[in-house]
């Protein structure tokens, strides 16, 4: 069985249990583009619409005006394991305005959204990770939350925003609105080639390249703020082994202090990161500074006829003709 359907067929027989106890209990079915599978039941398990029905819905914030209807529900909870796109196509209006520009809290101050930290710009040349769909749901997620003024949200993801930089807006909200976060590191990033301290294997719980691990984020009024973290490392066997015998309780957690500039929501030697702060900054030292070598134009590199290749050096290289310039878009 893959490992998406075991995880979700855990949390099905674990939502069943749970609600079979307490019948007061309401459950909000999510949607999805995947196919049905032969044991699932459509409005039970999920709403089944194809990619086109979902783009609607989103494009007319269907999915917010949803959500604001379920505001009474006591405790919500909110589980997932959203895809990972770097290059979303959702560009719903709701999203973005709460990814960039934030949102009113019902109680506390208001939240800056992920393109800013400490009240000030990210400040970053190419955020793009931030439009990740990932991010988005986790986003969305947020903002139930703290409309309900308390809850819980358990997603697997990938795992980049636990410690890139680009992400410290994103984790500092974060921490504004959630007082326990639990983050279970399952590592397995093929891309970063990363390897265990014992130098050991590293493989991915699921059959991607990107590393992977699950947040489990409590809002709860009156309970003390804590940040806890593990990194769980080793052959895809031992990672699901050990998943399949560990909860929430037992496992060892290390708690861990996110701080500014970063935010970072993994271990750090905090002696170090002084030492390393007292020197001056590159950027300090360096006033007039760039991104390096950005290449352009890189179709004409690829043209094959001679006379074609000519032709365009021929347009660089007269930039101040006006049709020229305006068939290449150079700006002067």
């Amino acid at each position: 069985m893959e490992m998406a359907g075991l995880v979700e067929g855990l949390v099905a027989d674990a939502s069943r249990a749970v609600l079979e106890r307490d019948p007061s209990l309401r459950v909000s079915v999510s949607h999805t583009t995947r196919k049905r599978r032969e044991t699932e039941v459509a409005g039970r398990d999920y709403h089944f619409v194809t990619i086109e029905e979902f783009r609607a819905l989103l494009a007319r914030d269907a999915f917010a005006a949803l959500e604001i209807k379920k505001r009474t529900m006591d405790l919500p909870v909110i589980v997932g394991n959203p895809p990972y796109s770097g290059h979303s196509a959702n560009r719903s209006p709701w999203i973005e305005r709460s990814l960039r520009h934030g949102y009113e809290r019902p109680a506390g101050p208001p939240d800056d959204g992920y393109y800013s930290v400490q009240g000030k710009p990210l400040g970053e040349k190419n955020p793009k990770w931030l439009q990740d769909d990932y991010v988005k749901f986790l986003r969305f997620a947020q903002w139930k939350i703290d409309q309900a003024g308390q809850g819980i949200v358990a997603f697997v993801t990938n795992h980049s925003y636990l410690d890139n930089p680009t992400f410290r807006g994103m984790r500092e909200s974060l921490l504004g609105t959630f007082d326990h976060l639990y983050l279970l590191d399952l590592h397995g990033n093929a891309k970063k080639k990363e390897r265990p301290p014992d130098g050991g294997r590293d493989d991915n719980v699921f059959d991607i390249r990107q590393g992977v691990a699950i947040a489990l984020l409590v809002k709860k009024p009156g309970l003390q703020s804590g940040v806890f973290h593990h990194d769980l490392w080793g052959s895809e066997e031992k990672k699901r082994a050990w998943l399949d015998d560990h909860d929430l309780t037992d496992t060892p957690w290390r708690e861990i202090e996110p701080r500014p500039p970063g935010f970072y929501f993994v271990p750090r030697d905090r002696d170090l990161e002084d030492r390393w702060r007292r020197f001056v900054a590159v950027d300090e030292i360096f006033e007039v500074r760039s991104l390096g070598v950005i290449t352009g134009r890189d179709a004409a590199p690829e043209l094959v006829e001679l006379a074609d290749l000519v032709s365009e050096v021929v347009k660089v290289k007269h930039p101040l003709d006006a049709g020229i310039r305006a068939q290449q878009g150079i700006e002067w």
